[in-house]
Parts: C-alpha cells; structure tokens; sequence
C-alpha cells in the first residue's frame, strides 16, 4: 500500500501556520536524552484501509521505502537535537518478511513482537508499552504506524521537545467518536514523559 503516495493533508498538526504557538511550550533542546519509537499495525500491506492482505510480495517496495524514511527520521533527530539513545520497539504481525524488518531497525531494536492474528492496533500499542523496561528512561514516546512512510517534510519539522501530546488529525467521520470524544488519527502519536502517568 503507497502510503507515501498520499497528500500532504497528513500530519497537519505539524504544518499548521500557528506552529510558534507549539515552540511556545518547548523543553530546553538539550534535555531530550532518550527516545522510544513503537512502530506497530500490519507491514507489507496490499490493497485499501481495510484489507488483511499483508505480506505481499507486491508491496515489498513500497514497505521497504517506509521503513527506510524510518530509519531517516530517527538519524535526524538524533543528529538535530543531540539525542543520545533512540529505541525501536516493534509490534506487528508475522509474515514471511519479519527477518527484513529486524534487519532495518537492527542498530536501534529494543524488542519485538510478532502475531500470528490481528489483535488491533490499540492492543498492540498497550502490549508494547506494558513489555517496555523502565520506561520512564524515555523522554517521548512516538508511535508510527509501520506502514506510514515518512515525508521528508515531516522529518524536517518534527520536533521531540514539543511538551504537547500530538497526533495528525482528528478522524473526519461525524461520529467516529469513542463515547463522547473525537476520535484521533491512528498513524502516529507522541507523548511527551509528562504524560506517560495518564
């Protein structure tokens, strides 16, 4: 699925023209000292939002490219605002790829979990938090969905001492609602570690 192939609609947190008002409440740029990345949610997808055809030789590629943006994105906040330790936790379903996947994310991987079902993207999110030692170690963590390829845009502006919870986009559904709130974006989120008590 060519995620990337998509507008740039995505992430438009990020491209709002009020984006001073974010820097407004920033932390110091050198107090980000550790950071988790959790990439979950079904890779080498073929088809639309709702296929469970996963694993497919026909998007490879495209699968590929996403996890490389990935890998981009972690060197360059690394780089850009001096970040000793990124970590890669990821929580997806097995397919005869699981090997590759490993491989890419090999110099930064924490853990892993791979399901033979799908479970839903809110339990692998859970899962994944609850196998993480010592989370409060972490300054952020950002959930990715490891099929999302990553614009270089986004990877230019994204910046981890934003002191905000931030997602994409609220769902554009009228009542996609979990009980009486808005329903957010699935594709990413970041906590910041003022917020992991929550």
């Amino acid at each position: 699925r060519p995620e990337y192939e998509k507008s740039d609609r995505s992430f438009a947190l990020w491209k709002t023209p009020n984006i001073n008002i974010l820097n407004n409440n920033n932390l110091d740029r050198n107090s980000i000292k550790n950071g988790l990345i959790c990439l979950i949610g079904e890779s080498f997808r073929l088809g639309n939002e709702t296929t469970r055809n996963r694993g497919s030789t026909e998007s490879y590629s495209e699968q590929i490219k996403a996890c490389y943006s990935h890998i981009k994105f972690i060197e360059n906040i690394k780089k850009k605002f001096n970040i000793d330790n990124i970590s890669v936790f990821i929580s997806s379903y097995t397919t005869q790829f699981d090997n590759k996947l490993l491989s890419i994310y090999n110099n930064y991987l924490i853990g892993n979990d791979f399901y033979p079902d799908v479970i839903g993207i809110d339990n692998l999110f859970h899962n994944t938090i609850n196998k993480i030692e010592n989370i409060q170690k972490y300054d952020f963590i950002h959930y990715i969905r490891i099929d999302l390829f990553l614009k270089n845009y986004f990877i230019d502006i994204f910046n981890p001492t934003i002191n905000m919870i931030l997602f994409p986009t609220i769902t554009w559904k009228k009542m996609d609602k979990i009980e009486n709130d808005p329903r957010v974006n699935d594709t990413s989120l970041f906590i910041p570690k003022k917020y992991f008590k929550y």
